[in-house]
C-alpha cells in the first residue's frame, strides 16, 4: 500500500501485551513484541476515549471483528468514538452477522467466504461495500504461506515437544470458556470425556486446545476473564488437573495440533469444525448438541441464518464411539470416506474462501480508499 502513497498507522493501547510482552511465566503465549514495539507510525493510547481525536485525521478505520472486548465495552460505544470510515475485517468466527455488533455502524466489510456477504446483503448493507476476501489467518495454514516465524512442526517434532508417544493416536479436545451460554453442551460433554478418559487413560494422546482468551488468563484482570474461576485459574488448567495424561497445547501451535491429531472431540462444536475440514481434512466430533437451541441457529442472529452444524461434525451417541472414530485426513484412505469429504467441503467452501486473503484484502482497501 506504501506504492500507492498510502499512509498507514497501527493504533494500540500502552497495556497491550503486544507492546508490554509477557509479564507471566505461566501464560502458554509465545511471540516476539519488539516486532511491535519497532511498527512504524505506531499510536500508542492509554484508553479508548482518545480515539475520537486521532480517527478524525484517518480517511479509514481498519479493525478486525476481534478487536472489541465486550467486557470492556460493547460495538455500539465503541464504534461511536470512531470518526471517520469504518471497515471491518473479518477474520474468523461468525459475529460478522451478529445483529446489533456490526451491521448498523460499520461503512466496508471484509468477509472471509460468500455465505457472509449474502447475509449481509439481507441485513440491508450495500452489496458494493462487501468484499468476499477470505481471512488473512487462514493463510498461514497453508505451508507455502506460513511465514518463518511461525513453528511448522512435524509429528515427530511436534510429539517430541509436548511429550507424546509417537506410537499413539492422538486425541485432540477443544472447549469454550466453561461458564459461557453453552455451559450445558460443556458441562455434559466433559462429563462423556471424563467416562472414556478414565477407561482408555492409557491408549491415547490427550492434548487441549482452549479457547484463545483463556490463554491471557494471567496477563488480563480478574473482571475481563472468561474463565470458571476468574480468581484462581485459567479452565485449560481446571482441564488438566482433573485429567493428569491431558497436555495443554499452547496457542501457537493450534496449527501443529490440528494438523497431528487423529480424533478431534468438541466439549462445545462452532466454527472451529469447518475450519478444520477445509483447512485440514478433518471432520470434529461431538455429542450433546441437537438438542440445544443454538443447533444450527444462534441467539441474537436473524432467522436466515442457519450454519452447517449437522455436517460440520459427527455426532456420537456414545462416547465409547471414539474408539472407532479416525477423522485425520490420513485415515481417509479409502475412495468413499474420500468422496464423502469432498461433498461436504463443497458445501462448506462459502464459509471460507480459500485463497491468497492478504492479497485480496489489499486490493480491496486500495480500491476502497480510492473511492473515498
Amino acid at each position: 500500500m506504501k506504492e500507492n502513497n498510502i499512509n498507514i498507522s497501527f493504533i494500540i493501547k500502552k497495556n497491550d501485551i503486544r507492546l508490554t510482552g509477557i509479564k507471566n511465566e505461566n501464560t502458554l503465549l509465545e511471540f516476539n513484541h519488539h516486532k511491535y514495539i519497532n511498527i512504524e507510525n505506531l499510536i500508542k493510547i492509554e484508553n479508548l476515549n482518545e480515539l475520537t481525536n486521532i480517527t478524525k485525521k484517518f480517511d479509514l478505520f481498519l479493525c478486525t471483528n476481534l478487536s472489541i472486548d465486550r467486557l470492556e465495552i460493547n460495538h455500539e460505544e465503541f464504534f461511536k468514538l470512531i470518526k471517520t470510515k469504518k471497515c471491518i475485517l473479518d477474520v474468523c468466527g461468525y459475529d460478522i452477522i451478529k445483529k446489533g455488533y456490526f451491521n448498523t455502524n460499520i461503512d466496508y466489510f471484509l468477509v472471509k467466504g460468500n455465505i457472509f456477504k449474502e447475509w449481509l446483503e439481507k441485513l440491508n448493507i450495500p452489496s458494493n461495500n462487501i468484499y468476499v476476501t477470505g481471512s488473512p489467518l487462514f493463510d498461514y495454514c497453508f505451508p507455502h504461506k506460513l511465514k518463518k516465524n511461525y513453528k511448522k512442526l512435524n509429528k515427530i517434532s511436534f510429539c517430541e515437544k509436548y511429550d507424546l508417544d509417537i506410537n499413539k493416536k492422538t486425541l485432540l479436545i477443544t472447549t469454550t470458556n466453561l461458564k459461557s451460554v453453552r455451559n450445558s453442551m460443556n458441562h455434559q460433554n466433559y462429563l462423556e470425556f471424563e467416562k472414556f478418559y478414565n477407561k482408555n487413560e492409557s491408549k491415547y494422546n490427550y492434548i487441549l486446545l482452549s479457547y484463545p482468551l483463556d490463554y491471557l488468563f494471567y496477563e488480563t484482570k480478574a473482571k475481563y476473564r472468561r474463565s470458571e474461576n476468574k480468581q484462581e485459574c485459567p479452565d485449560y488448567e481446571t482441564m488438566q488437573n482433573n485429567f493428569k495424561n491431558l497436555k495443554i497445547i499452547k496457542v501457537n501451535d493450534n496449527y501443529n495440533a490440528l494438523k497431528h491429531s487423529n480424533i478431534i472431540f468438541h466439549l462445545s462444536a462452532g466454527a472451529l469444525s469447518i475450519e478444520t475440514i477445509l483447512l485440514f481434512n478433518n471432520i470434529s466430533t461431538t455429542m450433546h448438541f441437537k438438542d440445544k437451541d443454538y443447533y444450527k441457529k444462534k441467539i441474537g442472529y436473524s432467522k436466515f441464518v442457519k450454519f452447517p452444524d449437522d455436517i460440520a461434525n459427527i455426532h456420537l451417541n456414545n462416547i465409547d464411539e471414539l474408539n472407532s472414530a479416525n477423522t485425520s485426513a490420513n485415515a481417509n484412505a479409502n475412495a468413499n470416506a474420500n468422496a464423502n469429504m469432498e461433498i461436504v467441503k463443497n458445501k462448506l467452501n462459502k464459509f471460507i474462501y480459500i485463497t491468497n486473503a492478504h492479497k485480496n484484502m489489499l486490493n480491496s482497501l486500495n480500491q476502497i480508499l480510492n473511492s473515498l
